[in-house]
């Protein structure tokens, strides 16, 4: 709440100046929680690339590149885009909702990229990757060998779907580093339901992977839920289940 109150005051600001808002384009929620990751991987000293999974016509891609090239003394070490380009594939099974429908909220890789320039973003800042991440995300693929592991500090995942989030995450685990930012932008659809969507996918990962926790850290919009990504050892394992319960309640 402080932030978006802070986003608000801000924009009001350069209205009363005259001056033209500085991301007229940008989504309220999505711009206070990457400004608040990037607030603390600056504090935190935690350096290492920034990826979106799920970019759609590249708004919040470019808001973050934009966030970062104003700070004085941080900066994402890449800057990665993922999505099929193709708008939603076929839905099935828990995928199903009203407001999902196949095709829709495609935008070419052409015109992503052709926006990302009209919103400021420098050509050949962002490397993307085209395909369905069950064809793009795989082991020994190029994104898989050009992206080292544990060199992202942040990741937002804007995936929507129970079957693309689950085709996500053991790509993102393995590339994301301990105390990297994690952003899931669906994470209450579906009525917030855990037996579908987003929190389907990742709930059945954790359980899979004990090693692996999400320590609840910002909430933006109604939709949206980040965490940090932590990857534990020995006895702070037996502890996840505290964890955890945190995660479903907080």
């Amino acid at each position: 709440m402080y932030t978006q109150l802070l986003m608000a005051l801000r924009h009001l600001v350069r209205r009363l100046a005259g001056l033209p808002p500085r991301h007229a384009w940008s989504n309220p929620a999505r711009e206070g929680m990457l400004t608040i990751g990037i607030d603390y991987l600056e504090a935190n000293r935690l350096s290492g690339a920034y990826a979106e999974f799920g970019v759609w016509r590249g708004e919040t891609l470019a808001t973050a590149c934009r966030l970062a090239q104003v700070r004085q003394s941080f900066r994402f070490g890449g800057h990665y885009a993922f999505d099929s380009f193709e708008g939603f594939p076929e839905l099935s099974g828990a995928d199903v909702h009203p407001m999902f429908k196949t095709g829709d909220r495609a935008c070419s890789l052409e015109q992503m990229s052709a926006n990302l320039e009209r919103f400021g973003v420098p050509p050949g800042q962002v490397k993307s990757y085209k395909g369905w991440f069950s064809v793009s995300l795989v082991p020994g693929g190029a994104a898989d060998r050009e992206i080292a592991d544990g060199s992202l500090s942040f990741v937002w995942a804007d995936c929507d779907l129970y079957e693309s989030t689950r085709d996500l995450l053991p790509f993102l685990f393995r590339k994301a580093k301990p105390g990297a930012v994690v952003a899931f932008d669906d994470w209450f659809c579906f009525d917030a339901n855990p037996e579908k969507g987003v929190q389907k996918a990742v709930f059945e990962y954790l359980a899979a992977h004990p090693e692996v926790t999400l320590v609840p850290f910002h909430r933006f919009g109604w939709h949206g839920y980040g965490f940090i990504f932590q990857k534990l050892t020995g006895d702070a394992i037996d502890m996840l289940g505290q964890v955890r319960t945190g995660l479903l309640m907080g």
